[in-house]
C-alpha cells in the first residue's frame, strides 16, 4: 500500500500542515532562510503528523487544534533530524545536502533551535484556556523529549560492536518508538477516550515505531541512496551497530567477528563485503522478520477500534513501513 493511498483520508489536512510549516520559514531573503529551506524543502514522508491526524480521525476528532499538533510534531521531528546530522556528520538528508554540510555546523544548530522554538510556540497555544489539557500535553511532550535525548546520548555512549540486543532495543525505543507513541497518544488528550483506547494508541505507536526503525536500520545497509535520501552505511560509519549487526555478532565465530571488525575500518567499498559476511547468518532477513512481528503487534493493538477508513489507513501504515524502500 502506497503512502498516497494511506494518506487519502487526511490529504487535505496534510496540505494545511505543509502550508503552516512554510509560514514558519523566515521571510527575509538571507542565508538563514536558505538554511531553513534546505531541510524543509526536502521530501518528507510526513509519517508523524499523519499519525496525529489519523489517530484523531479514529477518535472522531477534527479542527485546527489537531492541525497545530500535527504541524508541531513535524517541526520537532525535522529539528531532531538536523541535530542528528550534526552529530553523525551526515552529508545527505531527504535527497539533499544536509544543512551542516551546505551551511556549516553553526548555522545547522541555529536552524534546529529555530524549528524547536516554532514547534513549542504551536504547542503552547493549542489548549489556551484549558490548564488541565496544557498540563497533560506538557507532561507528555517533556517526557517524550527526555526519552529521545536519552536515547541519542545512550547511542553515543554505546557506539561499540559489543552493544547488546537489550541495549539496542532500549535505544530505538527511546529515540524513535517514544515519539511515534506520543504522536498517536496526543489526540486522545482531546477526547473522553477510555483508558483502553489510550493504551491501544500508545502501544500501536510504540510497536509501529520499533518496526519503522528496524527497517530504517536495514535500509541503512542495503537501501538505494537515491530512494533512501541519505548516505548508506551511516550507522556503521558512526559506530552504532544495529539489529542485523547485533544478530550476526551473536552467532559469528571469533574469526568472523575479527573479520567484521576489520571491515568496519570504514571504507564505503567494504559495505558489500559486510553484507556478504552477515548474510551467512541471514541477519538481514532475521531483522526484517523482527520488524514484521512489531508491525503485526501494532495492527493487533488497534483491533478494538471499529472499522473505519482511518483505521484501515493505520493498518496500511503497518504494511508500508515493512515494504518501503526509502
Amino acid at each position: 500500500m502506497k503512502l498516497d493511498e494511506i494518506y487519502k483520508i487526511v490529504n487535505k489536512e496534510i496540505g494545511i500542515v505543509d502550508e503552516k510549516i512554510k509560514k514558519t520559514i523566515p521571510q527575509r531573503a538571507d542565508l538563514f532562510r536558505d538554511a531553513c529551506l534546505q531541510i524543509l524543502n526536502g521530501k518528507s514522508k510526513r509519517i508523524r503528523p499523519a499519525l496525529v491526524l489519523l489517530c484523531a480521525k479514529v477518535l472522531n476528532l477534527r479542527g485546527m487544534k489537531i492541525i497545530n499538533l500535527a504541524t508541531a510534531v513535524e517541526l520537532f521531528h525535522t529539528a531532531t533530524l538536523v541535530h542528528d546530522d550534526i552529530i553523525d556528520a551526515s552529508t545527505l538528508r531527504r535527497g539533499m545536502e544536509t544543512v551542516n554540510v551546505k551551511f556549516g555546523v553553526h548555522s545547522a544548530i541555529l536552524v534546529a533551535d529555530y524549528l524547536y522554538l516554532n514547534a513549542a510556540l504551536l504547542l503552547n497555544g493549542v489548549f489556551d484556556g484549558n490548564s488541565q489539557l496544557n498540563k497533560e500535553l506538557s507532561k507528555l511532550i517533556l517526557s517524550t523529549v527526555n526519552k529521545m535525548f536519552s536515547g541519542e546520548l545512550n547511542q553515543l555512549l554505546k557506539n561499540s560492536i559489543s552493544i547488546s540486543r537489550k541495549e539496542y532495543f532500549n535505544i530505538i525505543s527511546q529515540k524513535t518508538a517514544s515519539f511515534f507513541s506520543a504522536c498517536c497518544t496526543i489526540p486522545a488528550l482531546l477526547t473522553n477516550s477510555n483508558s483502553m483506547q489510550k493504551i491501544a494508541l500508545l502501544l500501536y505507536g510504540k510497536n509501529l515505531g520499533l518496526a519503522f526503525q528496524i527497517m530504517d536500520d536495514i535500509l541503512d545497509i542495503i537501501g538505494d541512496e537515491t530512494k533512501f535520501g541519505k548516505e548508506k552505511g551511516s550507522d556503521i560509519k558512526e559506530g552504532f551497530f544495529t539489529l542485523p549487526i547485533v544478530h550476526f555478532y551473536e552467532h559469528a565465530t571469533s574469526d568472523e567477528r575479527k573479520k567484521l571488525l576489520h571491515l568496519l575500518t570504514w571504507k564505503k567499498k567494504n559495505l558489500k563485503n559486510i553484507i556478504k559476511l552477515i548474510s551467512k547468518y541471514n541477519s538481514l532477513e532475521y531483522a526484517k522478520n523482527v520488524a514484521k512481528s512489531y508491525s503485526k503487534k501494532a495492527k493487533n493493538n488497534i483491533a478494538l477500534f471499529p472499522d473505519s477508513e482511518a483505521k484501515r489507513s493505520l493498518v496500511g501504515l503497518c504494511d508500508f513501513v515493512i515494504e518501503r524502500d526509502h
